[in-house]
């Protein structure tokens, strides 16, 4: 398949078959119609944007997948951050449905571990009862 991926190198477009065995998680990037690359999604039809958009064009595939798996690290990190953040600006429920799965699931544990420790801090193991009882509301 390696080889196959490589012969692909004039239609980048050809090489979209084939994402789910370079990276895992995802099924698919993103073309516009000048070619270049914008986005990733996952199989479970999630869409983060690239910050950059990845050229392919006169390039070797080895040179530019490189670049797309720099654009999807520099896209998690980015959205993860932001993510992290809009935590205190919106209500949970709706925090939940705007990010990707990933980004819920660390953030999430971001924030469950800062807001332990304050707990914890403020009123000792009683905190962690108080803490408790907002984490039930939040189910």
């Amino acid at each position: 398949e390696l080889l196959e991926i490589l012969s692909e190198t004039k239609d980048p477009l050809r090489v979209q078959p084939h994402l789910r065995k370079c990276f895992e998680g995802i099924k698919s990037v993103s073309f516009e119609k000048d070619l270049c690359i914008t986005a990733m999604c996952s199989p479970e039809n999630e869409v983060i944007p690239f910050i950059s958009p990845v050229d392919p064009k006169n390039k070797n595939i080895e040179n530019w997948m490189v670049e797309v798996k720099d654009a999807m690290l520099a896209a998690v990190r980015y959205n993860m951050l932001q993510s992290i953040i809009n935590y205190t600006e919106i209500s949970r429920v709706e925090w939940m449905q705007r990010w990707a799965a990933q980004c819920v699931l660390n953030g999430s544990q971001c924030h469950w571990t800062r807001e332990v420790e304050e707990h914890l801090n403020a009123n000792g193991n009683k905190g962690c009862w108080d803490y408790y009882q907002i984490l039930v509301k939040q189910l």
